[in-house]
């Protein structure tokens, strides 16, 4: 049986649409999010299911990798949430009404988002939201008008009681997996192992965000703690109240989760032979690991909420008028 679509998202081809009028909706505008036909990285489905839960509907999602393909009559808000390459098209078509929020220029692309025709699209959509501060500066750098709004995975609501008896660890992998697993046998709860990698960029959008969607689930569901490498399990897990250890690369790109408070600082002890190596392990794994705190998002959560719904508004204004 396949995972349940994501909370409030009904697929129907290449579009997600929310029940009909939802909101008293105005006729003349379209919202859409962003799909991913070459991606392998379940973050990127996450990022989408983020994006639409801040939306009145969402008629399309349209590809990164197409954005200036995209036609429609009408205006379409799209949240430019996300990670932005080389591989996208940009600056996107006319038709389309962006919302810079969390945006991220990847490593190697900073021509690509500053040439004179992507400066000049900013410029008219500024200002740009974005995920890092390493990404503000690049955009800043260009002289657009930039600012650090974080990421709208943050905004996944806090969850209820939960069973949370598991650790759910998350792409931690390679040799600092293997000394991770070792530790793991002193945990004092089951571990779970999950990846936000695929190989299913073929299968479209429909069939990964209800993958994504289960994911969510399963952290919300089941996760005492999260240990990953992944920026995009951290941050939702993070709202989602939930504790996690961060063990994935330091850069531009994930520093955000050190402005939130999340430990970036994790080591694990030294290679040492023998018993005293055991020892040392188990005595400072057992006493850090299994004892991590949630850190409070909910002021961040918040801000981006309200932030997406006033820009939202604004658009609707701007491009529709009141049905007859």
């Amino acid at each position: 049986m396949l995972p349940r679509i994501p909370e409030n998202i009904r697929p129907t081809g290449n579009k997600i649409v929310s029940p009909a009028g939802a909101d008293g909706m105005r006729a003349g505008v379209k919202f859409a999010v962003l799909g991913y036909e070459s991606s392998q990285n379940f973050g990127d489905e996450i990022q989408s299911i983020a994006a639409a839960r801040l939306l009145p509907r969402v008629d399309y999602r349209i590809p990164r990798e197409r954005l200036r393909d995209f036609r429609c009559d009408e205006k379409c808000l799209l949240l430019m949430n996300g990670w932005f390459g080389n591989g996208a098209q940009f600056p996107p078509a006319e038709c389309i009404v962006p919302l810079y929020v969390s945006f991220h220029v990847a490593r190697g692309a900073e021509r690509l988002y500053t040439s004179p025709e992507a400066v000049a699209h900013f410029k008219k959509h500024s200002p740009v939201g974005c995920r890092d501060r390493g990404t503000m500066e690049i955009l800043r750098s260009a002289g657009i008008d930039a600012y650090y709004s974080k990421c709208l995975s943050l905004i996944f609501p806090t969850r209820g009681a939960a069973a949370a008896d598991s650790i759910v660890v998350v792409d931690v992998a390679g040799g600092r997996g293997r000394r991770f697993r070792r530790i793991f046998r002193s945990a004092d709860k089951p571990v779970l192992p999950f990846s936000h990698a695929h190989m299913m960029d073929t299968l479209g959008d429909e069939f990964k965000s209800q993958i994504a969607g289960r994911l969510l689930d399963a952290y919300r569901e089941r996760a005492a703690l999260v240990v990953t490498s992944r920026l995009h399990c951290a941050l939702p897990c993070l709202a989602m109240g939930i504790p996690v250890i961060y063990c994935g690369p330091h850069e531009y790109r994930t520093a955000v989760l050190s402005d939130l408070g999340v430990n970036m600082n994790l080591r694990i002890p030294e290679k040492r032979g023998g018993v005293f190596r055991k020892f040392s392990e188990k005595l400072r794994f057992r006493n850090f690991l299994w004892r991590v705190d949630a850190v409070d998002v909910e002021p961040e959560k918040e801000r981006l909420i309200a932030l997406v719904k006033e820009k939202t508004n604004h658009f609707i204004s701007r491009y529709t008028s009141p049905e007859v």
